[in-house]
């Protein structure tokens, strides 16, 4: 019988065996799998911590430009405060150059006015000398008569 034990126990052996293969290639597939899942949180945590610099740059970037849109801002606005000053300035430039130039067009007027005056003046003047010329022509004629009469009456 020491047969029989050994088939028995060969049996036996071979029967815990293949458990043992299956169990083995059984490990070997959960180890492969872990290995990929540890792979693969390796990976998103690679992609993660990307991400995550990549937010903050973004984040840094937005920082810098709100200051450089305050700084456009604040500039934009003492623009605007020299732009109402300047219009200031220029109104002012404007009313001066309004203001002098009806001031122009009243002298330019009065102008005129002694103008006229001063041509009706010389036409008065012409006048006056001519009415004494005549009254001179008229007293020398009158004068010559009455030289001649007198010359008449005393002979």
């Amino acid at each position: 019988m020491p047969l029989k034990k050994n088939t028995a126990s060969l049996k036996k052996t071979a029967a815990t065996a293949a458990p043992s293969r299956k169990e083995a290639e059984e490990k070997r597939k959960r180890a492969r799998t872990l290995a990929k899942q540890q792979q693969a949180a390796e990976r998103i945590a690679a992609a993660s911590a990307e991400l995550a610099s990549g937010v903050s740059e973004a984040m840094s970037a937005i920082e810098q430009l709100a200051k450089a849109m305050d700084q456009i801002a604040s500039g934009a606005e003492q623009a605007s405060g020299a732009s109402q000053e300047l219009l200031g300035g220029f109104n002012q430039i404007n009313n001066a150059i309004t203001t002098q130039k009806n001031q122009a067009e009243e002298t330019r007027e009065i102008g005129q006015e002694l103008q006229n005056i001063l041509l009706q003046s010389k036409e008065q003047i012409e006048g006056l000398i001519e009415g004494v010329k005549t009254t001179a022509e008229n007293q020398e004629g009158s004068l010559v008569k009455s030289r001649y009469w007198r010359s008449i009456s005393s002979v």
